[in-house]
């Protein structure tokens, strides 16, 4: 009959208002969380970042400590500025870390921005996780290490919430 057809179709209409009205409230609300682990992660990478600074400052300052000693060993001033040179270069995450930058303030836009956002999301947080691994690599102290690792940690969650959503 067509009174129970219109009840029928009524009903889906109304089941399927709810349902979206519910995602979109559950994808509110699941940004509100990306979006403070994005800025924990932001403080993290800025942590990690002045740390390894002072680390850089100590590894010079040791370099110039053992220079007499290296110097009587008969190894060249050219060579001891080479050295001294490919440990800054190694010490330097300043490209890592401008790189998170961008990416997590991409990430953060994504999240507010309309439309369908959860493969661009999910490429954010790889180019994030090889951004940190190569950051963590870098780090010359151990202490620091677990900073890094804990870094990836942070990002790894963050995947894993952004691919329940693509």
């Amino acid at each position: 009959p067509p009174e129970a057809r219109e009840a029928i179709l009524d009903s889906f209409e109304q089941a399927l208002a709810r349902l979206i009205s519910a995602r979109e409230e559950e994808g509110r609300r699941v940004a509100e969380i990306l979006q403070q682990r994005l800025a924990t992660l932001a403080d993290k990478v800025m942590a990690i970042s002045g740390q390894t600074a002072s680390i850089r400052d100590e590894l010079a300052a040791r370099l110039k400590a053992q220079l007499p000693t290296l110097l009587a060993e008969h190894v060249t001033e050219e060579r001891l500025a080479q050295e001294a040179a490919l440990l800054a270069i190694k010490a330097d995450v300043s490209e890592e870390v401008d790189r998170l930058n961008v990416h997590t303030k991409a990430f953060s836009a994504l999240l507010v921005s309309t439309g369908a956002v959860g493969r661009r999301l999910e490429f954010l947080s790889q180019e994030l996780m090889r951004e940190a691994s190569t950051l963590t690599a870098k780090i010359p102290s151990a202490e620091l290490k677990t900073e890094g690792l804990d870094l990836k940690e942070m990002i790894d969650t963050l995947r894993e919430q952004v691919l329940n959503l693509a």
